[in-house]
């Protein structure tokens, strides 16, 4: 075994990154074992995040930060696609903010706030199993590698070893997207090719 950590996080994509710095704010160190040789912030647009979600940010020490670059929401359109059906809600009456983020701006900042050396990048995880006589995780990596842990938490995505070590339910494609584009909504037809496009 090359060394042991108290607590490891499989994946350094928001949910990775935001577990290890709720974790630094109540003092418990971790570590965040990330396959990618660099941080994962080029991929991806805008995220909508509503009011639970800033406190959950402000919670974190980074909401503030945040606010800067984000755009506060006033509507939204729902258009369904079997109906034809369209609707739209005002935000403004809600309680809190919703705004619209970058998440590369929110993939960096998050980064930004962990201490130096919490993310390993270039760790690809391979496998897991529970040590015969400790019943402690064993992380095993595609360099050869290995980590026994005391607590694992899989931030690790749709494809999931973790998930599947503990016999998760498969992942199930959400049946809801989101359209940033008013030019869009004056064309119909071209909202139901894109979302073929991505079905």
């Amino acid at each position: 075994m090359d060394h042991d950590e108290e607590v490891v996080i499989i994946g350094a994509g928001i949910c990775g990154l935001a577990t290890a710095l709720a974790l630094h704010k109540k003092g418990i160190k971790s570590v965040v074992m990330e396959r990618s040789e660099s941080l994962r912030n080029v991929t991806g647009a805008a995220i909508g995040i509503r009011p639970n979600g800033w406190r959950a940010l402000d919670q974190l020490g980074i909401g503030d930060n945040l606010r800067h670059t984000a755009v506060r929401l006033q509507r939204a359109r729902e258009l369904s696609l079997d109906g034809g059906r369209e609707k739209e809600i005002s935000m403004v009456p809600w309680v809190g903010e919703t705004r619209c983020l970058r998440r590369k701006d929110l993939i960096d900042t998050l980064y930004k706030a962990l201490p130096q050396g919490t993310i390993k990048f270039g760790c690809q995880l391979e496998s897991i199993k529970l040590d015969t006589y400790s019943t402690k995780p064993v992380l095993g990596f595609v360099d050869g590698s290995s980590i026994i842990a005391k607590v694992v938490i899989g931030c690790d995505g749709a494809k999931s070893i973790i998930a599947d070590f503990l016999n998760l339910k498969p992942t199930r494609m959400f049946p809801s997207s989101a359209i940033r584009d008013e030019k869009l909504w004056e064309d119909p037809d071209a909202i139901r090719r894109l979302t073929q496009e991505l079905l």
